[in-house]
């Protein structure tokens, strides 16, 4: 994919909304790129490039993680770009450290602060309704996590909310549903009051190590436990179950 996609911009190749460039956090902007500009931001001296603009062959000669020196970095680029044996060789490298690059971004930075995309579970949480009449069964919440093709298990009466693909977001990085958190915050459906208080709701939360929804005030095992999550953005109260005699680290995490 990347190979086929090198001087593409990853907001492009991904299908990324322009628009969605304003959720996504400094520090992601920053680990797409050093030189990506966030939002609206210039420096006087270097006004960087817009986030939406960043091609994967940026990624790979603006990035330090895989290979510190930048000479080497352009020297392979050079090699990558000439008509020399070793040309298909060099773009082989390169895309292999991008797609490595993006995949842990894509993953820790872009899905993991639940800022611009955000998965189905915790789609749930802030729009609960979604599961219409079984929104006080916390089997149907289960239920959901599985999903993978439209309606994800929800609501038939909210389904033209979510599936279109203005807003849900299905690229190779994200082997299940994401969808774009500013598009359907958006959305009449989100936005109308009237559907407060129309359906009983559990009184769940996800528990991150387990992938399973619990009730907050379990009787019973798991116990669900808050943790401060270390991504930068809106979202960063999460929680686990502790499963086992497993050690959770680091403990300052749990210090709420």
């Amino acid at each position: 994919f990347v190979m086929s996609n090198l001087d593409t911009a990853v907001f492009s190749a991904l299908d990324i909304p322009s628009d969605v460039a304003h959720y996504i956090s400094r520090h992601a902007t920053g680990t797409l790129s050093p030189n990506a500009r966030y939002e609206s931001i210039r420096d006087k001296v270097d006004s960087g490039v817009p986030i939406q603009e960043v091609t994967f062959r940026n990624v790979f000669l603006d990035r330090s993680r895989s290979l510190p020196d930048k000479n080497d970095r352009e020297r392979i680029d050079s090699i990558a770009r000439s008509s020399s044996s070793e040309s298909a060789k060099a773009h082989e490298v390169i895309s292999r450290v991008v797609a490595a690059d993006i995949d842990l971004w894509f993953r820790r930075d872009l899905l993991g602060p639940q800022d611009a995309l955000v998965d189905l579970p915790h789609l749930l949480l802030r729009m609960p309704f979604l599961l219409g009449d079984q929104a006080g069964e916390i089997s149907a919440w289960n239920a959901v996590i599985d999903q993978v093709a439209s309606p994800f298990g929800l609501s038939i009466g909210t389904q033209d909310e979510i599936r279109g693909e203005d807003i849900t977001v299905m690229p190779i990085w994200s082997p299940e549903p994401a969808f774009f958190w500013p598009k359907l915050r958006d959305t009449q459906y989100h936005t109308d009051s009237s559907q407060n208080g129309k359906v009983t709701i559990a009184d769940v939360v996800f528990c991150e190590d387990i992938s399973k929804f619990v009730y907050r005030n379990s009787m019973s095992r798991p116990i669900p436990v808050p943790f401060r999550a270390e991504f930068e953005g809106s979202w960063t109260d999460r929680y686990v179950a502790r499963v086992g005699d497993k050690k959770y680290a680091p403990r300052s995490r749990f210090a709420l």
